[in-house]
């Protein structure tokens, strides 16, 4: 990607995350639930894991449409 074709990267991104139910997660965040033991607290932790797959998910498919070397990428949790 470079200034000449950010346009159609950022069209071709969106219709794939959006596919994916995943372009939400771009635009929102989410904080994990607080420990609990109630119906609703079961409820907000579905919700969060899904969010937190789906935020995964976004998260990969851009870093996958970028041209990068692999030795300028940094490993995941370091």
């Amino acid at each position: 990607m470079n200034g000449d074709n950010y346009e159609m990267w950022h069209q071709k991104v969106q219709l794939i995350l959006k596919e994916q139910e995943a372009l939400e997660t771009i635009t929102n965040t989410m904080l994990e639930p607080m420990n609990g033991s109630t119906a609703q607290h079961k409820r907000d932790m579905e919700t969060y894991q899904t969010w937190k797959m789906k935020n995964n998910l976004a998260h990969i498919t851009m870093l996958s449409t970028f041209d990068c070397p692999r030795d300028q990428v940094e490993e995941v949790g370091t």
